[in-house]
């Protein structure tokens, strides 16, 4: 196996620390994003089944969709990171018109939407909030 070397004026990686970094970033991006989507589903699934009417079908992922939306706008107010913050802007302006599906729309369950949205800020809240214990590491 080769070694990285540093060749002239940059660096140059062998194929092995490529995919042994590529490995530690890919598992640590998993880690994270199941933990938001265990948050978010979980409080999303409560939510929903606290204020649910009866004989009523909840089914399907939107409940994630509004909380991975509302989790990336809300983890740049959490973060207090600009960078953070513009990037869930923009897909809010993407997909703003999902927001929509918050009003109450016959047919549609618009208490697990309202549920993931709330699980997408618990979500940010409890990665990036204010207390030094629990912001990440990558918050600066």
């Amino acid at each position: 196996m080769r070694k990285a070397v540093a060749s002239g004026s940059g660096y140059r990686a062998s194929p092995a620390s490529t995919a042994s970094c590529n490995a530690r970033v890919t598992a640590g991006d998993a880690g994270f994003t199941l933990t938001v989507t265990g948050i978010t589903a979980v409080i999303g699934g409560l939510g929903t089944w606290l204020i649910g009417p009866e004989r009523t079908v909840h089914i399907g992922a939107s409940g994630l969709v509004f909380g991975y939306l509302s989790y990336l706008v809300s983890r740049g107010i959490f973060a207090r990171k600009l960078s953070y913050l513009l990037g869930g802007v923009v897909v809010l302006a993407v997909y703003g018109g999902a927001l929509w599906g918050l009003l109450p729309t016959p047919g549609i369950s618009w208490q697990g939407h309202l549920f993931g949205a709330v699980g997408g800020i618990a979500a940010a809240s409890t990665l990036h909030g204010s207390s030094p214990d629990r912001r990440l590491a990558t918050d600066g």
